[in-house]
């Protein structure tokens, strides 16, 4: 299957789990009423109300070296999710929010029997994990900061600038991205 033909069927995946879990837009907006009036007495509590502006945060600057130039930096549709993307159909993506569906991606890194893939990675949030990736999975950083969490990995075999960074210093990288989050959201 084709990157381009992966990247398709992830975000209409993504966009199909969002609809199927909605809930209707009558009890939506009443919740929505109840939680703005809930936020003033807790404010900062819960930042993943906060849209994350992915254009704001980042730069094509933050992939240099990790992508073939040009890198463009774009919002994907459906929920808090920011991607680096090239013509190369490399990609970054940074997923962000303290929803159910990132907490159990915290989960699989920390918890799970995957939990062994993972190393631990200082510095970054209040505590972070890192896989560094092989020929099969693509490298991957685990982070929370509060009540948020951060995934970012690595997707696309032409992205050859993280093979040759290293574990340690690719791990920094991708960790300063959910460190770029947590600064914007005030985590």
């Amino acid at each position: 299957m084709s990157r381009s033909t992966t990247r398709l069927a992830v975000i209409v995946w993504t966009l199909c789990a969002t609809s199927a879990c909605s809930k209707p837009r009558a009890e939506t907006a009443s919740a929505a009423s109840a939680e703005r009036s809930d936020a003033s007495a807790s404010a900062g509590a819960d930042t993943a109300a906060v849209a994350l502006d992915c254009g704001k945060v980042f730069s094509p600057d933050d992939a240099a070296g990790l992508l073939k130039a040009p890198v463009t930096v774009s919002k994907i549709p459906g929920g808090d999710w920011c991607s680096f993307g090239n013509d190369a159909l490399s990609n970054i993506t940074v997923r962000t929010g303290s929803d159910e569906d990132t907490e159990m991606m915290w989960d699989d890194a920390t918890v799970s029997t995957n939990r062994t893939k993972f190393v631990a990675l200082p510095g970054v949030g209040d505590q972070a994990v890192f896989k560094a990736g092989t020929r099969a999975e693509d490298p991957e950083v685990a982070s929370k900061k509060g009540k948020v969490y951060c995934i970012v990995s690595i997707d696309g075999g032409a992205a050859d600038g993280f093979k040759r960074l290293g574990g340690e210093e690719l791990a920094k990288r991708l960790g300063a991205l959910c460190n770029k989050v947590f600064a914007a959201l005030r985590a």
